[in-house]
């Protein structure tokens, strides 16, 4: 079975949406093992060098790493994108108010 994470690429002609494909190597009563797709048929290999390409999934996590269908990996990337965007706007405000205040001590200074 393959799970998807959705992610956003920023290219010069705009925005892409691009899936992720996880491949899972083992499961358990509680989560999965899971790896990117590509390195899934080296993984033996990979293994043998110390990679550390493996990733442990809670099944019935609120927030997972990946989905089972392409829709749930989108709806994923939806919130994490309102998150960030949230904290951007968040830190862009503290930015503003933090000019404002060093040029009034600017101005403070000046007039010394």
């Amino acid at each position: 079975m393959k799970l998807y994470r959705a992610k956003s690429i920023v290219t010069t002609c705009g925005i892409n949406v691009h899936f992720d494909e996880y491949e899972i190597t083992k499961e358990t009563p509680k989560g999965y093992w899971i790896v990117p797709a590509y390195e899934f048929i080296h993984l033996t290999q990979l293994n043998d060098l110390g990679f550390g390409g493996k990733r442990w999934m809670c099944k019935n996590a609120f927030r997972r790493f990946a989905y089972e269908t392409k829709e749930e990996a989108l709806q994923n990337l939806i919130h994490r994108q309102r998150k960030a965007e949230t904290i951007y706007r968040r830190k862009a405000h503290d930015a503003v108010r933090t000019q404002t205040e060093a040029a009034r001590m600017l101005g403070k200074l000046l007039l010394k």
